[in-house]
């Protein structure tokens, strides 16, 4: 950019002879294209030129940031006052594409954040993986950071790298991005990937005694972007019973014998439930990243629905106090409710290996 597009001066009775220009800071920089600075080369080492008007008419800036330069006129006679101009350079802009990705599935990073810049060309991308639900998937491109800020889940692409890197879906987490363009880096952009748990629907049933239907009549589970791997059945009360009819449990003893069940989704459609009277079943789905949440299904006899007496204040894990003119007992004591939350002995088992449970 020619210095004489950034100044200009007049004179009312003379013609400017002479124009100063300082620039301390020294981001961007003087190109002189042949004409002469008039200063000594200590006013020179302070970033001080002075030109006559005609070499001034030469001379260029050359950007490099945003800094501020000072000009002065001289008309032979005195300098004027000092006129300050600012020359910008503004930091790239990202912009991110919250997206939901399914366990497995890929996304080219491209598509999750992209940025451009006012004046200059985007030079490099940085993501930030910290949680590391899912992961990176280089396809020839290089990390350009340290060992360690790689073990932090730092990564740092040229632009031509980075439009060849993809994600990979395992779960919901946040990424973080930003951009450089040669000079400095944008402001970070935070991109949610999201995987959303199970949806489940249940489907309240009135049953007969010794009569049987299938678990996937009871209860079925949808998946926005993967598929229900694993289903959980808790049966506390054990009013009826269910018929495996060749599908394995997956839980541990204790669990079982606390009346929980997991099964894969295929041994899942095998099992069946024989009605012994009323109760509630609890069901809960896994699509192989986390359960969802917590559906209860009543089943109830022909006719009777079982009708709540008041019971004691409220507790946590609160019970009611009913009565069934159907059970074999006049008054059936303290039903627990069946709901969300932890297990008595605060365990869960996914494929043989016990880990906390989390509805």
């Amino acid at each position: 950019m020619d210095l004489s597009d950034l100044y200009s001066a007049t004179d009312a009775e003379d013609t400017v002879q002479y124009y100063r220009v300082t620039n301390p800071a020294g981001a961007g920089s003087l190109v002189l294209n042949g004409a002469v600075n008039m200063l000594t080369a200590t006013q020179q080492a302070q970033g001080i030129y002075q030109f006559t008007a005609s070499d001034f008419a030469k001379v260029t800036y050359t950007g490099n940031g945003s800094e501020t330069l000072s000009f002065m006129a001289h008309d032979g006679l005195r300098w004027n006052a000092a006129t300050n101009v600012a020359v910008t350079n503004a930091a790239p802009v990202g912009v991110g594409t919250p997206t939901a990705v399914a366990k497995g599935a890929s996304v080219d990073l491209s598509d999750l954040y992209s940025a451009t810049d006012a004046e200059d060309t985007v030079q490099y991308y940085r993501v930030t993986n910290p949680a590391g639900a899912g992961s990176l998937v280089l396809n020839g491109a290089v990390n350009m950071l340290t060992a360690t800020q790689q073990a932090q889940g730092v990564f740092q692409f040229t632009a031509s790298d980075f439009a060849k890197v993809t994600y990979t879906g395992n779960g919901s987490e946040t990424l973080s991005f930003m951009a450089h363009d040669g000079l400095r880096w944008g402001a970070a952009t935070n991109v949610a990937v999201t995987n959303a748990a199970p949806a489940g629907v249940g489907i309240p049933t009135t049953l007969a005694k010794g009569a049987s239907v299938d678990l996937s009549d009871l209860y079925s589970a949808t998946d926005a972007e993967d598929t229900v791997q694993y289903y959980r059945v808790t049966n506390p009360a054990g009013a009826g019973a269910l018929v495996l009819n060749g599908a394995v449990n997956l839980t541990n003893a204790t669990l079982q014998a606390q009346g929980v069940f997991q099964f894969t989704a295929s041994d899942f459609a095998k099992v069946t439930y024989r009605g012994n009277g009323n109760e509630t079943l609890s069901f809960m789905a896994h699509d192989g990243i986390r359960w969802g949440a917590t559906t209860n299904v009543a089943i109830r006899l022909p006719g009777s629905g079982p009708v709540a007496a008041a019971g004691p204040a409220p507790v946590a894990n609160a019970a009611l106090l009913w009565s069934d003119p159907n059970a074999d007992q006049g008054l059936v004591a303290l039903m627990p409710l069946v709901g969300a939350g932890t297990l008595s002995d605060g365990t869960d088992l996914l494929l043989g290996t016990d880990q906390r449970l989390s509805a």
